[in-house]
């Protein structure tokens, strides 16, 4: 049984907002075939870190799912991280952690153009909390500084 949440190829991803809308929030931005930080010189980025956190978002893979409404009350959505594709779709990664269990939420935004495969994939996953490995949890969830070189 295929566990995938969603795939993304790192080669249609064109920027990563980490931390998104809190202080510690951070922007990886494709140039050419390396992504860098944004607002940090290129020779500041840990390519290796960098690439290994683009390429978790290769397969998100759940070990159980829920109805969102059965969430357990006590899991805080509070980390975010959004991903934008070369097609301009962004998927919204929503995070929390509840005592050994880790979740993800998952919310897609259609480009300008009215591209419909966000209004599909949205279909697939509103209804879902999905539970992730700690070690899955624990590669999405990373700070400007875990990117960059000392």
């Amino acid at each position: 049984m295929d566990n995938s949440i969603i795939r993304l190829k790192s080669e249609e991803i064109a920027s990563i907002t980490g931390n998104s809308g809190s202080s510690n929030e951070f922007t990886l931005l494709r140039q050419g075939a390396l992504f860098n930080l944004k607002d940090m010189p290129p020779e500041k980025s840990d390519q290796n870190k960098i690439n290994a956190f683009i390429a978790t978002f290769n397969s998100i893979n759940l070990t159980d799912f829920t109805a969102i409404n059965s969430a357990p009350a006590t899991a805080t959505f509070n980390q975010k991280i959004l991903v934008v594709d070369n097609s301009q779709i962004s998927y919204e990664f929503s995070l929390a952690m509840d005592g050994d269990k880790h979740y993800l939420k998952l919310n897609a935004v259609g480009a300008p153009d009215g591209n419909q495969k966000a209004a599909i994939l949205n279909s697939l996953w509103s209804k879902w909390i999905y539970t992730i490995s700690k070690e899955q949890y624990d590669q999405l969830i990373k700070s400007k500084e875990l990117l960059s070189e000392g």
